[in-house]
């Protein structure tokens, strides 16, 4: 099974029949759940500046000694969903997963609650409603929190996640057009991520450990959000960036089978979340996917910029799933018809929680 690949000059021209084609084949019931876009303007300086940072981050982030470091942009209080956090997720359940370390921010404002009070479409909604709500839900509207010790950070990471965020609504809105027209299904997918300040980047640096029996970086898992965008890899090895051929990303296709996944690195990818999946019931379909471990020695750098809803946004649809692997939390444990996705985004944070 091959990758879908479109240009970005496809998306922004709005070139119906390739579109329409490229969606069903990456993200209908026979395809991958994911989507390569080719020639982003910028992409490739500002992917190789973001993930030198991930690699400073790495290091600095070392156990025993990343609370000295990074203490500065550590934030339990969040759920570890903003700044760095290193073992406080499960995706194995009952095992804290301390192959890889994250750093969580949101790339188009630094404090979401201040950027929402501020919106003229919020004016009317009283302000302490507001606050009691984000007071309530710290991993959601938790601000930001950059390290001292890594000042490139935040420009690097804002700059990149603003450009994903940018194509991955035109990607949204070639769902909505492809739900519209072979389906006749009216979904404002678009509006969704683009009104959408709720955006969440993830950058990620996966350790050299001995594999010790353990073939796996990170475990089989669906992410919950609308679209997320990936950014190609980059491996390192005694401190120098390395080429290699053999993929990490692993998908599990709808027939159960794992395949290896790969694309070139100045392009960039967008995989469908579980949001997606809920709101078009099943007709735009989210898969399991996996990081396997390379090369021994060797580092993994990596970004995902997750496109979400607004935390008040009804979840309507009346979607239940078939689960293919066993090691993906069931979506009938995390959602339930009429929810928000605040509240399914609190279950699914829940779940993946190292306790």
């Amino acid at each position: 099974m091959r990758i879908v690949s479109i240009s970005y000059n496809d998306l922004v021209e709005q070139k119906q029949e390739t579109l329409l084609t490229a969606t069903e084949e990456a993200f209908g019931p026979q395809g991958l759940g994911i989507i390569v876009i080719r020639d982003v303007p910028e992409f490739a300086v500002l992917r190789q500046r973001v993930l030198e940072e991930a690699a400073k981050l790495g290091e600095l982030g070392k156990t025993n000694h990343f609370t000295n470091v990074l203490d500065d942009c550590i934030s339990p209080e969040s759920n570890y969903s903003t700044g760095w956090s290193h073992g406080k997720e499960q995706l194995t359940q009952g095992v804290p997963d301390t192959s890889k370390g994250s750093f969580y921010a949101n790339p188009l404002v630094p404090n979401l609650l201040e950027a929402v009070l501020q919106r003229d479409d919020f004016k009317d909604i009283h302000e302490e409603k507001l606050r009691k709500q984000a007071n309530d839900n710290p991993s959601f509207f938790a601000p930001n929190v950059f390290p001292r010790a890594c000042p490139e950070l935040e420009p690097a990471l804002t700059s990149m996640g603003k450009l994903i965020h940018h194509v991955g609504c035109l990607v949204a809105r070639a769902c909505q057009d492809y739900c519209r027209e072979k389906h006749e299904l009216s979904i404002p997918l678009h509006s969704i991520v683009a009104e959408s300040l709720n955006c969440k980047a993830r950058l990620l640096h996966y350790y050299d450990e001995p594999k010790n029996g353990n073939n796996w970086w990170c475990g089989w898992h669906k992410d919950h959000g609308a679209l997320t965008g990936l950014v190609p890899c980059m491996y390192r090895k005694d401190g120098k960036e390395i080429k290699l051929e053999e993929p990490s990303l692993y998908i599990q296709t709808r027939n159960g089978e794992n395949i290896g996944v790969s694309w070139p690195a100045d392009c960039l990818a967008f995989q469908l979340g579980e949001t997606f999946q809920i709101l078009t019931n099943g007709l735009l379909e989210a898969t399991p996917h996996a990081v396997k471990r390379v090369e021994e020695g060797c580092t993994r750098e990596a970004l995902a910029v997750f496109l979400q809803p607004e935390f008040d946004f009804p979840l309507t649809a009346n979607y239940t799933e078939e689960i293919l692997s066993s090691t993906v939390r069931p979506l009938k444990q995390r959602y339930r018809p009429g929810c928000t996705f605040g509240e399914f985004h609190n279950a699914t944070v829940q779940a993946f929680q190292a306790k």
